[in-house]
Order: structure tokens, then sequence, then C-alpha cells
């Protein structure tokens, strides 16, 4: 499982790595507004979800 880390903008990051590993399908970006989470739990649940099948 590719884990993106980055200061701000991703860019085209996420398509390079399905682009090079085409069997990477899940993917969550987390998404922070200062320190404050801003991304839906249930977005986060739904990639566990999935990550554990």
């Amino acid at each position: 499982m590719p884990v993106i880390t980055n200061g701000g903008w991703l860019g085209h990051t996420v398509e390079d790595i399905k682009q090079y590993s085409p069997n990477v399908t899940n993917e969550l970006i987390l998404k922070f507004d200062g320190d404050k989470l801003v991304t839906d739990s249930s977005t986060i649940d739904k990639f566990i979800e999935e990550a554990s099948k």
C-alpha cells in the first residue's frame, strides 16, 4: 500500500502511482485545515473496509 505525504498539493502523484502500480485500486487522501482533519470519517471507514479485503 503506497503512502504519499506532502505539505500541500498532491498534484498528479496518485495518478502516477496508479500508472506504475496498476494493482493499487484503493486510495485515501486525508485533507486537513490547519490541524483539523476535514476528511469525513465515513470516507476513512470505507477505505479501511476496502483495504481489509
